[in-house]
């Protein structure tokens, strides 16, 4: 994920997961480094024993309120599910607003028609912050 404009850079932690799974989170399933299937370097990650739509990689990282942002990266299904001609891939982004602890979910991007037969699909979409500016 990469801030746009001047001086832009890149603010997730490992990005390619070339160091493995190192700073990245996974909560309820198994997540490890897999050399064997990779888009491009030398490592991918492997997500199995998923039980919700949601879980997936996670990284927390500091964002602008207003500032435009973008996420790029490629997703392989292993197995479609049974009874399931395709599967739908989305990112989603867990705001929590440092001014009030609220949370907010936003959805950057969806993938509806996934395929094990597909390969590795390009997966992403660019995307402004909401502006919580305070009035009064």
């Amino acid at each position: 994920m990469a801030a746009f404009g001047e001086g832009a850079r890149e603010l997730l932690r490992n990005p390619g997961f070339e160091q493995g799974i190192s700073n990245w989170r996974h909560d309820g399933f198994t997540m490890q480094a897999d050399s064997t299937q990779v888009h491009s370097g030398v490592s991918s990650v492997k997500c199995t024993g998923r039980s919700k739509a949601y879980q997936g990689p996670s990284q927390e990282v500091y964002v602008t309120p207003g500032g435009r942002y973008a996420f790029q990266g490629y997703i392989r299904l292993i197995d479609s599910l049974d009874a399931h001609l395709y599967e739908r891939a989305m990112v989603k982004i867990r705001f929590t607003w440092k001014d009030d602890g609220s949370v907010t979910y936003f959805t950057v991007t969806v993938r509806p028609y996934l395929s094990s037969s597909d390969g590795w699909v390009p997966i992403g979409s660019d995307f402004a912050v909401p502006n919580r500016g305070k009035t009064g």
